[in-house]
Order: C-alpha cells, then structure tokens, then sequence
C-alpha cells in the first residue's frame, strides 16, 4: 500500500517541479526589441525638443520665422501694433475730411 502513495508523492514532486520551472521563465525577460524601440522614440523625442527650443530661440530674440524681418514679441509689439492702428484710423479721417 505504500507504493501507491510514493508515486502518488512523486507525481506531486513532478508537478510541483514542473510549475516551478515554468514559472521562473516568467522572469526570464528579452528586452533588446523593446529597448530599441525605447531608444528610437527617446531620440525622436530629443530631436523635436531640440526644434523646439530653436523655434523659442528665434521667437524670443525678435526673429519672425521666415524672413527674420524682426518681430517683436511682448507689451512691445502689442503697444507698435496699437499706434500701427490708430495712425491707420488718423490718415482714414483724414482722407474722409478731405473727400468732404
């Protein structure tokens, strides 16, 4: 009667090694697909931050994109755009007054 149980206690020895192995390939991890994809992004990334910070140079320094006409960026050019208006809006009256 013994026998039986010896068996049935290596079946379990089986099983249980089996499981063990099977779940230590769960931490058995390739990660050499992941991390090109992680460093192709990473310096795609790089590269358009870097673009970015060019583009504020250029805006912060007065540059307007294309042409580097000189754009002011600020209270300043708010205030150059306002008196841009108002002298537009004096010559108008001015031409009104004349046609009159």
């Amino acid at each position: 009667m013994s026998r039986p149980q010896e068996t049935g206690s290596e079946q379990k020895e089986q099983i249980v090694k089996h499981l063990a192995e099977d779940y230590a390939k769960y931490f058995i991890v390739d990660t050499t697909q992941e991390r090109g994809a992680l460093d192709h992004e990473l310096e795609s990334m790089l590269t358009r931050l870097e673009e970015y910070g060019s583009l504020l140079d250029r805006v912060s320094s007065g540059h307007e994109l294309e042409g580097g006409k000189g754009m002011k960026v600020g209270r300043e050019g708010e205030r150059r755009k306002k008196s841009n208006r108002e002298s537009q809006n004096q010559r108008n009256i001015g031409k009104k007054e004349r046609t009159i």
